[in-house]
């Protein structure tokens, strides 16, 4: 309605209340609005599972900390062993 402002009474989902009408306790408002937010999940699920792609078949970015620890891991086990 004209004149009428609305603020955002938090975030994430504590503002999820904030949807709802408080003269007439009507929830359409929040019901699109939890539609909405269902529909970006998705959206964004499904563009990631189908367009993400790895760097190296072994999942690490070359240079990587973690890539360089398991490397050196395992060249000072192999030396261990012979």
């Amino acid at each position: 309605p004209p004149g009428v402002v609305f603020l955002y009474g938090g975030l994430g989902v504590f503002e999820l209340p904030s949807f709802i009408d408080p003269a007439s306790k009507d929830v359409t408002g929040l019901l699109w609005v939890l539609g909405a937010t269902a529909l970006a999940i998705g959206i964004a699920f499904f563009l990631t599972m189908f367009t993400y792609k790895d760097t190296q078949p072994g999942g690490s970015k070359p240079g990587n900390a973690v890539t360089e620890k398991k490397t050196e891991l395992k060249q000072s086990g192999s030396r261990k062993k012979s």
